[in-house]
């Protein structure tokens, strides 16, 4: 037993003539330039805690072996100044980089950096990579709107003023998104013309209505559960920005949402942070790509006729109350919606009469002539009540005209009609006559 012990420390004694080389083994290992010098390595150390634990001599001689190894590894460095694969790599691409440009005649450079996928446009502008030719947002958006909206000339001009700076690239740089806020009586189109603005841009809607965001409990609903809640869930808005940061939020009836939503809205729309937190996780969402559109009721009274201002409609927003003053200076653009006058509601009840029909006749493969008479408009404009515009035009023509134009299908059964006439009776009911 003294004997061993003996040799264990002779032994040790002259390992310490290997230190500087083992060093520079240990070096290489962390480097990764030697698979079989770590392994070397490893063993050594494993060897010599054995040795040391158990009074082994045959482990006490696999680290000397180990050492060995490591030491004609540390010699062959030094012997033939090996480098590391990844620097002969390179050195390599560098010299045939420099060996290209001296035969094109150039001077030896630098090879090219890779640019970063993102440009600092992106960050600023919020509208995403600019395309070799801006997309044509505006004639889509001009389009569907003649196409679907009666009236609302001013709210046309200032969207599409915007959209084509969206489009082209011309926003002054920002953080926070695009922002409207549609104010005016309901049925006047503000959603159709959210759903319109979305079509445009080849963007997805996502609408809350936040008079069902009124209090705490539906808060964390809609923003999400604090980190650490029992029931830690994702809200359903930073759920919606995370899922598709291109989106066009339509958040209905801001007015009757819970007060400290508009913390959160003064986060996204500010220029220099445009994100929100989430509530979970803590980190920041950006909201820059967003398309974001408040609708309200407010300023149900403004008339067309008094060609309000922005500046006039901001100070409208203001004196009623219901909205913060710094929340609506924050707002890209303030789009009135007028009350209808008769003649608009008239033009609506036409085209949403013709429509039904249309798709009636489509869905039957039935292609007649469709005709209507002016005592049918007139009859479904006068049910309609002033103070809610065109938002029960549907619901009149399917109370009054779908009865009346079943009847006439279940009477020619199977047969192709030629001629679809709606008229009214002299009892004050609507029919549809056939041939």
């Amino acid at each position: 037993m003294t004997a061993t012990s003996g040799g264990i420390r002779f032994f040790t004694e002259a390992c310490w003539s290997f230190f500087t080389m083992i060093a520079q083994s240990v070096k290489r290992v962390i480097l990764f330039w030697s698979r079989v010098d770590s392994v070397a390595c490893w063993l050594a150390i494993g060897m010599l805690f054995l040795a040391l634990v158990l009074d082994s001599g045959f482990c006490f001689l696999m680290a000397i072996g180990a050492i060995g190894c490591l030491s004609i590894a540390a010699w062959r460095d030094e012997r033939w100044n090996l480098k590391g694969d990844a620097v002969l790599a390179g050195e390599r691409f560098r010299e045939s980089w420099n060996r290209e440009s001296s035969a094109k005649g150039g001077s030896a450079s630098q090879p090219p950096v890779a640019q970063p996928a993102s440009s600092p446009r992106t960050k600023f502008t919020g509208v995403g990579e600019m395309e070799s030719s801006p997309p044509d947002v505006l004639g889509r958006f001009s389009r569907q709107f003649a196409a679907k909206i009666t009236g609302q000339k001013q709210a046309y001009d200032l969207i599409s003023s915007r959209l084509q700076g969206l489009s082209l690239g011309t926003r002054p740089r920002s953080q926070a998104p695009v922002s409207f806020l549609f104010a005016g009586p309901t049925g006047t189109g503000k959603g159709e013309v959210a759903a319109l603005i979305a079509e445009a841009t080849g963007r997805a809607v996502v609408k809350f209505n936040m008079g069902e965001y009124n209090n705490d409990h539906t808060l964390w609903t809609l923003l999400g559960s604090p980190k650490g809640h029992v029931n830690e869930e994702e809200g359903l808005l930073t759920r919606a920005v995370r899922n598709d940061p291109r989106s066009v939020l339509f958040l209905d009836e801001i007015e009757k949402g819970h007060p400290r939503l508009y913390d959160i809205f003064l986060s996204i729309l500010d220029d220099r942070d445009g994100t929100f937190g989430d509530p979970k996780t803590g980190q920041k969402l950006r909201c820059g790509d967003l398309l974001v559109i408040f609708a309200s009721n407010l300023l149900s009274d403004i008339t067309a006729e008094k060609n309000a201002t922005q500046n006039g409609l901001r100070d409208e927003l203001r004196a009623s109350g219901a909205l913060r003053s710094e929340f609506v200076a924050r707002i890209s653009a303030i789009i009135p919606f007028y009350q209808l006058t008769a003649e608009e509601l008239w033009l609506i009840t036409e085209r949403q009469l013709a429509a039904y029909l249309e798709d009636v006749c489509d869905r039957r493969r039935y292609t007649p002539a469709i005709t209507v008479d002016r005592d049918v408009v007139r009859h479904l404009v006068s049910c309609q009540d002033p103070k809610y515009g065109a938002r029960n035009v549907k619901a009149s023509i399917e109370e009054l005209v779908e009865p009346a134009l079943r009847e006439a299908l279940v009477e020619i059964g199977n047969r192709q009609p030629s001629i679809l006439h709606v008229r009214k009776t002299q009892a004050e009911k609507l029919e549809v006559a056939t041939q």
